[in-house]
């Protein structure tokens, strides 16, 4: 598990490198302040990452929660993991 910050927790991502690390917080940042300016402030952002092969390919399947009053949730799968996250964190924010 990764935390960052107090409010953001990563599960299943021990795999990444550092370069996609840093293009990881960049998006989760762009996406957490749309968020806040939105709901508020958030009480938790939790990103739960599961990759499967499918003959050559990787498949990413990734569980988001979002806490900010209520509880919303959604659980995508793409090939790229950086697609499946902005997916994810898109279809939270058109819940919001």
């Amino acid at each position: 598990m990764i935390e960052l910050g107090r409010s953001i927790v990563l599960e299943g991502f021990n795999e990444i490198n550092g370069g996609e690390m840093v293009i990881l917080k960049k998006l989760l940042g762009n996406y957490v302040k749309e968020i806040t300016e939105k709901k508020g402030n958030i009480e938790k952002l939790s990103l739960n990452l599961n990759k499967t092969k499918l003959g050559e390919k990787n498949i990413f399947n990734l569980q988001a929660e979002l806490l900010a009053g209520e509880k919303y949730n959604t659980e995508v799968r793409d090939g790229n993991l950086f697609f499946a996250i902005d997916k994810a964190l898109k279809d939270i924010d058109t819940k919001l």
